[in-house]
Order: C-alpha cells, then sequence, then structure tokens
C-alpha cells in the first residue's frame, strides 16, 4: 500500500472491488482516507440500497490499486469503470468513472431497464423528460 506524504492529501488513496457473495454483483470505487479499517463499503446508490435489503456482511471487498494522489485513483477507475462495465448487468456501478460520486454537471436517473445511472444535465432525453431524476429537486 502506498502512503501519501503530501500535505492535506488522505494517507491512503485506493481503487476497490465490492463482490456480492451470492450472486458475484460487483462495484468499483475510489476512496480517500486516513484509516484502512474506516469499514467504507462504497457510496453507490444501487448497492447501499442492496445493502439495506441485504445487510453488508454478504459483501466482499477487495483492495485493487493504491496510489499516492486521489486524482491518480479516480484516473485508475476510470480506466477500469468504462460504459461496458456500467452497462453489465452484474454492475452496481451507475456511471463511468473517473470523477468520484459528486458531480455537480450530473444527476442521476433511471434509464430504459429501470437501473439507475448518472448522466449530464445536458443530456437532452433529461432535459425533454425522457428521463426523471432519481432525487426530488434535482
Amino acid at each position: 500500500m502506498i502512503v501519501s506524504n503530501l500535505p492535506n492529501e488522505p494517507k491512503y488513496n485506493y481503487v476497490y472491488k465490492i463482490v456480492y457473495k451470492i450472486t458475484k454483483r460487483y462495484y468499483y470505487g475510489v476512496h480517500s482516507t486516513n484509516n484502512l479499517f474506516d469499514d467504507y463499503m462504497g457510496s453507490g446508490v444501487e448497492l447501499n440500497n442492496q445493502y439495506k435489503i441485504r445487510g453488508k456482511e454478504d459483501f466482499f471487498k477487495f483492495y485493487l490499486y493504491s496510489f499516492n494522489t486521489r486524482e491518480q485513483a479516480f484516473q485508475k477507475e476510470k480506466e477500469i469503470v468504462t460504459y461496458d462495465i456500467v452497462n453489465d448487468g452484474m454492475s452496481y456501478n451507475n456511471r463511468i468513472g473517473g470523477s468520484g460520486y459528486y458531480n455537480y454537471n450530473n444527476v442521476v436517473v433511471y434509464d430504459f431497464s429501470g437501473k439507475p445511472i448518472s448522466i449530464s444535465k445536458d443530456n437532452e432525453n433529461y432535459k425533454n423528460g425522457v428521463y426523471k431524476s432519481v432525487w426530488r429537486g434535482t
């Protein structure tokens, strides 16, 4: 595990994979922390819904890559979480990786199959009301 020495940078910046042990559905993400044992298990909308239904004890977390900076971790996530991963029925990821959870120009909507995905607020289908936001007021 690489440990950051940069000021104001969390000590650990890593890419992880979470797998539901029964179906093998999965989620990739980035986490930055000063405590590797902070019990962080991802922030994906669908993933967190599954935790409420099934409980976190049925999910495994794997540390895949570690980096000196959060930006490096997001770059790796961008390489991993592609359009193909987002559209894989086994994936809990609902948007392409590389920018972190908070992207103020994006909104999470339900696609035509009912899966939550993140799209740009400039997307024509969103602007025209074809896609409806998962959250009120966005």
